[in-house]
Order: C-alpha cells, then sequence, then structure tokens
C-alpha cells in the first residue's frame, strides 16, 4: 500500500512516500526548483518520489494533506467578521491560500491528468501531522508528544499523548494565543523576513542580554495549568 504525504500553500512545500509503512523518501519543492521556502504546490517533488519508486501517480492507495481547511474556517471567518474592517488585510493576504487549501484534491487530479480519483483523499488535523511525524519517525512505542508553532486550523500549541499506532490528543491552546506568532512578530521587527528568518533570531539569541524579558513576561502571560 503506498501513502502520499503533501505539504503546501505556507512555505516549504514538501511530499513523502510510504509503503506499507516504510517511508520511501521525503523531499522539499525547494530542492528542486531552487526557490528558496517556496510554498508552491510540490508537483515536481511528488514526480521525483514517483519516479524514485517507478509507480504512477494511479498506484498511490492513500494521498494525505498536512491541514484540514474546513476544520477551523467558521472560526477564521468569525474573526474576520468580529474585527473589520481592520481585518480585511489579514483576508486579503491570506484568502488565496485557503482557497488552494481547500480545492487541493482537485489542483492533484489536474496536474496528474486524472480523470476521475483513483485514490482515498484525507484531510490531516495540522497539529496532529506534526505529531505524528515525530513520533513514528521516532524509535518509541509510547510517548508524551508536544507541538507547537504559528498556528494550526485552530490549535497553536497541542499536547499528545502516544500509545502503539494511537495518538490522543490531551490539551490544546488556541488561536489567537500563539508563541510562533510572537517569535514571527519579533522576526519582523528585527528587519527579517517571518516564517523564514526565525532561526537567525534564535542564533542572535545566544550574543544578547535579557534586557527585554519583563516586557515578554507581559506579553506571555502563564497559566497555573500550564496554558499561556
Amino acid at each position: 500500500m503506498y501513502i502520499l504525504g503533501i505539504s503546501a500553500f505556507q512555505s516549504d512545500s514538501s511530499a513523502a512516500l510510504l509503503k506499507d509503512g516504510r517511508l520511501i523518501g521525503a523531499i522539499e519543492e525547494e530542492k528542486i526548483v531552487e526557490k528558496k521556502h517556496t510554498g508552491d504546490f510540490p508537483v515536481n517533488a511528488i514526480k521525483f518520489l514517483l519516479k524514485k519508486e517507478d509507480i504512477d501517480i494511479r498506484d498511490v492507495d492513500h494521498i494525505a494533506y498536512f491541514w484540514n481547511p474546513f476544520l477551523g474556517l467558521h472560526y477564521r471567518l468569525g474573526q474576520i467578521i468580529k474585527y473589520l474592517p481592520g481585518s480585511l488585510n489579514f483576508f486579503n493576504s491570506h484568502g488565496s491560500m485557503w482557497r488552494d487549501m481547500v480545492s487541493i484534491n482537485k489542483r492533484i487530479q489536474k496536474e496528474f491528468g486524472l480523470n476521475k480519483q483513483t485514490y482515498k483523499f484525507h484531510n490531516i488535523n495540522h497539529h496532529l501531522s506534526h505529531a505524528a511525524s515525530s513520533y513514528f519517525l521516532s524509535d518509541f512505542k509510547e510517548s508524551a508528544i508536544l507541538t507547537v508553532d504559528g498556528s494550526g486550523e485552530w490549535k497553536n500549541t497541542a499536547i499528545y499523548s502516544a500509545d502503539g499506532n494511537n495518538i490522543r490528543l490531551i490539551k490544546d491552546t488556541t488561536y489567537p494565543n500563539s508563541l510562533g506568532y510572537v517569535y514571527a512578530s519579533v522576526t519582523q521587527y528585527l528587519g527579517f523576513r517571518p516564517n523564514s528568518g526565525e532561526g537567525k533570531v534564535m542564533g542572535l539569541s545566544s550574543y544578547g542580554n535579557p534586557e527585554y524579558i519583563d516586557i515578554f513576561r507581559k506579553i506571555i502571560k502563564l497559566c497555573p495549568e500550564g496554558e499561556y
């Protein structure tokens, strides 16, 4: 059984191919097209993996996309309506991305000339995708899992419990409370590109002093249960 995993329409688009639960290969679209942090549909990455395994897209049994755009859409729309007209900038900058996410299954069929769907398609919760990729590539048979990023569909941080092939959500923190967005904001403030230059900020931090730590303690408030 072949499973194709796809990440697309944000930064660092990529694809991964598994056969009977074993990873055959994974590659970022950037490595092929030489466009740093590209979020384009990873058609070249997919073709590379199919060629590597000498199979056709019609041989793939399942295709999994790393996001479920339908899951948090009503929350996002609620936020946009609540904060009009200021939220229009967010809508204008993210609207095309959400349209691409919603229609990705049709995009796959179009890119590979399929007249009908020959595989089973899955939208996977974004933070569950993070959790699964770390857990199933490890040697652990059971584990606690922590995922933290800018934002998933609605979650920004999540804690899972994994046992065997099962991953269960324990706790989450939701939008707009995001450590990732704070980090991205600082990245932009320092003159780097957000969702790209965070590694540079991390490197700079080792040379600095905690001069502004009190300000950040006001921005990020810790709750008794470990939330923020």
